[in-house]
């Protein structure tokens, strides 16, 4: 497979055309840096990126373009502070950039359609986030009209439908704003501010969690109507499955304030089908869990007591995938072992990266177990084992190891994984070196169980970002200084 790199070059401390104002004068460039040049210093963030890899939406922006912040108004869930950036999109193939506005504006979630025509983004004006929609086509913007008492919702996701018909988003209710500012009011500025631990919830974590409430909505593109989909909901996370036949999200349903984990939460996750009907429980409450989603969104998989699990939208019940499987012994308590049983050997602790493009396979992480010398005195302290990569089967948990970190705990190179071609013949990795300035991207073919380098130099780099047909990566690159 042949691959084609569009690179752009985001220097934090060099200066980048189009970017930081071109090269400096000689006189200039002996000046010392000053807290005055740190504020004007511009960075660009990769907002999204067509699918077929043509096109980036940026922001840029300096630290002065988020200034002034009311520290005054912090924890309160109506408040949201300054962040003004240039909106450009960039065609990858030749850097040609174009404005998508003039001048800089508070924007956020900017999104591409799926035929990569138009892109959607939020912009804040008048106090509240309204959504825009650019022609890449005609260079124009339609501001649309939202309606009244239904106000975009801060961190709101911006996801189009797979035919571009529709966008979802989350909408405040009418009275969120006002009872939110009321509680706010209540825990900073009343005449008596009481803290009572004997409600579910502690006064500053009640106005927090008031962030989470929102509406999932629909937004017709053609009709230009928007459609509620569920009441107001605490929501922690949400997404479409690559069908646009589900959302998928995560309802906060925390009975009370946490003790042990600062605004800790608990979520279950719950399944809405698009074509009608109620949202159906997923996963029962949990704590803290992150999960792994294949490229249909429709199955998951995590990490729980060091073993990994996998459950499909369809299942009624999470499937252990890795390691033993605790037989259930009839009569015997849960957690007891019994008279005769022998006692447990440490297993390797599993977890899960990502799934194949096909989804029938996941690349998982593990390291051999390292028993401890108990009798040893003094203490020795034995190296940490090499960290493994394996592909599991997704249906019968068969698992095969494809690469071992070096035994030198000083020689093995940091390996993040940033996607999978699209034929899953090969996974890509970050890579930098723990010794050295080396650093890089790696193409691993997996039937030949071999590294190949792509991009590999002294240079830093961050955010690789791969377009969804695995033709083009962008990402940062700079010399460090």
């Amino acid at each position: 497979m042949r691959t084609r790199f569009a690179v752009v070059l985001l220097l934090m401390f060099g200066l980048c055309p189009g970017l930081s104002g071109g090269a400096p004068a000689a006189d200039e460039a002996k000046k010392p840096f000053t807290i005055d040049d740190y504020f004007k210093v511009k960075s660009a963030r990769l907002e999204d990126m067509s699918r077929d890899g043509r096109f980036v939406a940026l922001s840029v922006s300096t630290p002065e373009d988020r200034l002034p912040q009311d520290h005054a108004r912090y924890g309160d869930p109506t408040y949201v502070g300054p962040s003004r950036a240039e909106l450009v999109v960039v065609e990858t193939a030749s850097g040609k950039t174009v404005p998508v506005f003039a001048g800089k504006k508070h924007v956020a979630s900017a999104t591409w359609s799926p035929d990569g025509k138009a892109l959607a983004y939020f912009e804040r004006a008048g106090g509240r986030f309204e959504l825009r929609i650019w022609s890449r086509e005609s260079g124009r913007t339609e501001a649309v009209a939202w309606p009244k008492g239904r106000d975009v919702a801060s961190g709101s996701p911006l996801i189009w439908a797979p035919d571009g018909k529709k966008l979802y988003v989350t909408v405040r209710t009418p009275d969120w704003e006002a009872k939110s500012a009321e509680m706010f009011a209540g825990a900073t500025r009343a005449p008596i501010i009481v803290m009572d631990s004997r409600e579910p919830f502690l006064k500053w974590d009640a106005v927090r969690r008031r962030g989470h409430l929102a509406v999932p909505a629909a937004w017709d593109v053609g009709a230009r109507k928007l459609a509620g989909l569920l009441p107001e909901t605490a929501i922690s996370s949400l997404h479409l499955t690559e069908d646009g036949s589900a959302l998928v999200f995560e309802r906060d349903v925390t009975e009370k304030t946490s003790y042990d984990v600062i605004f800790g939460t608990r979520n279950q996750l719950e399944v809405l089908p698009l074509a009608g009907g109620e949202p159906r429980v997923l996963l029962k409450p949990y704590d803290r869990r992150s999960f792994v989603w294949s490229k249909d969104r429709k199955t998951l998989a995590y990490a729980d007591k060091g073993n990994v699990f996998v459950m499909s939208l369809d299942d009624k019940e999470p499937r252990q995938l890795t390691g033993e499987k605790e037989a259930k012994a009839a009569g015997k308590p849960a957690g007891e072992p019994a008279k005769d049983e022998a006692p447990k050997k440490k297993q390797p602790t599993w977890s899960p990266v990502r799934f194949s493009p096909d989804g029938a396979s996941l690349l998982c992480t593990s390291a051999r177990v390292v028993e401890e010398d108990k009798d040893a005195d003094p203490p020795v302290r034995r190296p940490s084992p090499p960290r493994q990569y394996w592909l599991v089967g997704v249906r019968d948990g068969a698992a095969r190891m494809i690469h071992e970190l070096p035994e030198d705990e000083d020689a093995r190179p940091n390996l993040q994984v940033v996607d999978w071609s699209p034929d899953g013949a090969a996974i890509y990795f970050g890579t930098s070196a723990p010794d050295r300035w080396d650093r890089g991207l790696l193409r691993f073919d997996i039937s030949e169980n071999r590294f190949v380098d792509l991009r590999r130099s002294r240079s830093l780099y961050r955010g690789w970002r791969m377009s969804e047909d695995g033709t083009t990566f962008v990402f940062t690159e700079s010399d460090g200084d």
